[in-house]
């Protein structure tokens, strides 16, 4: 359906979380990390445990950390790593990927609604000494044999905020 390989494509969808307990493990790239959001500010202990059982390096390296987009139980996990110095320091982060764009209006039709997201994440992408990415429509990023490709990003917001916005 969106030109993927059907013997090896996934579709991956930040609401679908991995539950280890479960027995179910994140895709990997020859051992090599990749997120997609992370989950709520209160599971960042939780999920740095979860990166570390995936690996055997002493730190957990994260390839990319995708962030779909600015809602805070998709990008709380990683701020607040971010913001919490002991939890920093046990994970590396080399980029970050995503894109919340400036403008995006809020619900009552003021400009430039997400940045104070997008501050708090480029002082998490400053904190990890990590580099940032904004995606485009149809991009491919690949760490090893696995490639993800970005199906849509919100390069154009003009029908979102016609629609009222959304900022929650």
């Amino acid at each position: 359906e969106f030109g993927l390989d059907p013997d090896a494509g996934h579709i991956i969808n930040g609401h679908v979380p991995v539950k280890a307990t479960e027995g179910e493990d994140p895709i990997k790239a020859n051992g090599r990390l990749i997120v997609i959001d992370g989950g709520t500010p209160e599971n960042a202990e939780e999920f740095l445990k979860l990166l570390s059982a995936q690996t055997s390096a002493q730190i957990p390296e994260v390839e990319y950390w995708i962030i779909t987009h600015p809602h805070i139980d998709h990008y709380g996990v990683i701020q607040e790593l971010g913001n919490n110095a002991d939890l920093s320091d046990r994970i590396k982060v080399k980029q970050f990927i995503y894109w919340f764009p400036e403008e995006f209006c809020g619900a009552n039709g003021a400009p430039n609604a997400l940045a104070v997201q997008t501050a708090k994440l480029q002082n998490v992408c400053k904190t990890f000494g990590a580099e940032s990415h904004r995606p485009t429509r149809d991009e491919v990023v690949t760490v090893d044999d696995i490639s993800i490709k970005f199906l849509f990003v919100p390069d154009d917001c003009s029908y979102l905020n016609r629609a009222g916005g959304n900022v929650n």
